[in-house]
């Protein structure tokens, strides 16, 4: 790789207990009081890294549906883990 940047966010950094012991992340979705993330992993390739970490931790607040469709629309070059087992990536 050269000139290019590569940025990933994920549910098992930073995931933390509270005082109650339920499992909580750093990253929130607005509304959401459980929230359960579909991707475990996203990783995105691009020019400028300011770009993919900004545009890694989004998208894994969209969720799948939502960011696949936005990585798609965009032509974002993206990789994704999900919490099925499956893997899904826009690298074209």
């Amino acid at each position: 790789m050269t000139n290019c940047s590569l940025s990933s966010s994920g549910i098992n950094i930073r995931k933390r207990k509270n005082n109650n012991g339920n499992k909580f992340h750093h990253i929130k979705t607005p509304g959401e009081k459980n929230q359960k993330f579909d991707i475990i992993t996203i990783s995105v390739l691009d020019k400028f890294a300011y770009k993919t970490d900004s545009l890694s931790t989004s998208i894994l607040s969209m969720g799948f549906d939502l960011g696949k469709e936005f990585c798609e629309k965009n032509n974002i070059k993206s990789y994704f883990v999900l919490s099925n087992g499956k893997i899904w990536h826009n690298m074209n």
